[in-house]
């Protein structure tokens, strides 16, 4: 039976712009062999590449999450990194915010959350709003 304390207070998921490098490498792998016979790709090994890249899309989408609650801060990867990394929430030592240019952009970024001890830091992608994301973790964790 979940408690009081197990409740999710914030669950987040990569947003969809954060794909956005992809989706333009799939415009491009759809519609370059069409309209350059040099390509190098034919249209249909182009179109199988696309879909796998569509299929890693949707894949990273629903398989990675990052939820905080009063206890615990756990994120689970997706279908190449399948660790589950969580620690308490009273080990959170500070939350950064890490976007290039593009991710900027795009409106987001990623966040590496920094433990208190020497546990592996749990680094998230993709996350929108990700200055504003971080000032609700920090306030959640009691750091802000």
């Amino acid at each position: 039976m979940e408690t009081e304390h197990d409740r999710e207070l914030l669950r987040i998921k990569p947003h969809w712009r954060a794909f956005g490098v992809w989706y333009l490498a799939m415009l491009l792998l759809g519609t370059g062999p069409l309209s350059n016979p040099e390509a190098v790709l034919s249209p249909l090994q182009a179109f199988v590449l696309a879909m796998v890249i569509a299929l890693g899309i949707v894949i990273k989408s629903k398989t990675s999450v990052l939820v905080v609650t009063q206890e615990s801060i756990t994120r689970e990867g997706g279908l190449i990194d399948r660790r589950v990394l969580t620690w308490p929430t009273s080990n959170l030592a500070g939350v950064k915010v890490v976007a290039g240019i593009t991710s900027r952009a795009l409106g987001v970024g990623n966040l590496i959350l920094e433990p208190r001890d020497e546990s592996p830091e749990i680094r998230f992608w993709g996350v929108e709003n990700p200055r504003g994301v971080k000032a609700r973790i920090e306030l959640l964790a009691g750091l802000g």
